[in-house]
């Protein structure tokens, strides 16, 4: 690895003269000695050919929206531990980092409508930058809430009922609402998996008519990260 990075040290001093040494040598002495002494221990060298990113996210959502799911991809393949951060304006901005299946959650506490700037970088990847518009949608209907039955908590080898509550976040009302949730985790087993909501007013709520019924695997660790995944049609 020590071999590459000096490499990638000549390269760079390599490209400076072509670049430079003609017109402005004093360019290619300057960033050749004063900042290879200082460093950036920020700056991130690539050692190979970098990946193109494949990130998934809504273009449009309403200012009322809660979260924003991120899926970052590369080659096919979830690209873990990269940095993705959601930017508006000068004051405002969520961070996070991509668990193994490429996916973020960013919290959309305190966004206001207009364009929100969305970054994604990490080690050997060209960074994305792309645009999400929160502003007022016609048809948003989005989850409220949950609550699971019984203690509250889910324990191994044990089966739950959770009771979703869904808030129509759009400016229509809603038609016929249902959800459907699958298991994002190793340690969660679906049920009953599909639950009828019926019809939501805009800005109103409603509950699940009847639970979405999970099983917990016998052998998950006590304490351990699990969730779901409600699409609602």
């Amino acid at each position: 690895k020590e071999d590459l990075y000096d490499y990638a040290l000549t390269r760079s001093r390599v490209e400076l003269f072509r670049k430079y040494d003609v017109i402005d040598p004093d360019v290619v002495e300057g960033w050749s000695t004063w900042n290879t002494l200082i460093g950036d221990p920020a700056t991130d060298i690539w050692l190979s050919v970098p990946r193109e990113l494949d990130v998934t996210y809504v273009d449009a959502l309403p200012a009322a929206a809660t979260a924003l799911p991120v899926t970052v991809m590369a080659d096919g393949v979830p690209v873990a531990g990269a940095h993705v951060a959601a930017v508006q304006g000068e004051t405002w901005r969520a961070l996070g980092i991509t668990d193994a299946a490429g996916e973020v959650v960013l919290p959309l506490d305190g966004c206001t409508a207009g364009n929100l700037r969305l970054t994604v970088i990490g080690h050997g990847l060209i960074p994305h930058q792309g645009y999400a518009l929160v502003s007022n949608q016609d048809d948003w209907v989005a989850v409220e809430s949950f609550v699971v039955d019984g203690d509250g908590a889910c324990e191994a080898a044990e089966e739950v009922a959770i009771d979703l509550v869904l808030r129509n976040l759009g400016q229509n009302p809603a038609g016929t609402v249902g959800v459907t949730v699958t298991s994002a985790s190793e340690w969660l087993e679906v049920l009953d998996a599909e639950a009828q909501v019926g019809s939501i007013a805009a800005g109103a709520t409603a509950g699940t008519s009847s639970p979405i019924r999970v099983a917990v695997a016998a052998d998950a660790p006590a304490g351990a990260a699990c969730s779901l995944q409600a699409t609602i049609q």
